[in-house]
């Protein structure tokens, strides 16, 4: 049995895939596979629900206990993607919140570090999502006091 959100995430794929220019490598690679999250994520929450322990998190139902693949909300504490040393491959312990920050990668290992760095887009979507949905509820539906 398949979970929603790595449905939504191989899905999403397909249609980046027919739909833009985005290479599977290097930094478009990493927007690539953001998109895929981000929209991965966007189906889970309208099928499921809100949760905020599952929506900013993806493929966290197939991996139980591991927190998932990726955090979307704390991506520099949470899974891990490759890097190199030397002519080998390994496995860094957390994914970039900002660009060229900890955790980036740009060697060969990984496409270009694809399935790490997508963690900068998938953190700007967090706090768009998260934080502006917030400040707009509260702008616009203050209860009185």
């Amino acid at each position: 049995m398949a979970a929603l959100d790595v449905i939504g995430h191989e899905y999403t794929h397909g249609i980046v895939r027919y739909s833009s220019e985005l290479s599977r490598y290097y930094e478009p690679g990493a927007l690539n596979e953001s998109f895929s999250d981000i929209f991965s994520n966007v189906i889970q929450e309208w099928v499921e629900g809100y949760d905020f322990n599952r929506i900013y998190t993806q493929a966290e139902d197939p991996i139980i206990g591991t927190g998932g693949l990726r955090s979307l909300h704390d991506p520099l504490n949470s899974g891990t993607h490759s890097y190199e040393i030397g002519p080998y491959c390994y496995l860094a312990p957390g994914h970039p919140n900002t660009y060229g920050g900890q955790y980036w990668y740009d060697g060969p290992c990984n496409n270009g570090g694809i399935h790490g760095n997508c963690g900068v887009q998938n953190y700007w979507f967090y706090l768009l999502s998260h934080f502006l949905s917030f400040t707009l509820c509260s702008l616009f539906f203050v209860h009185p006091g």
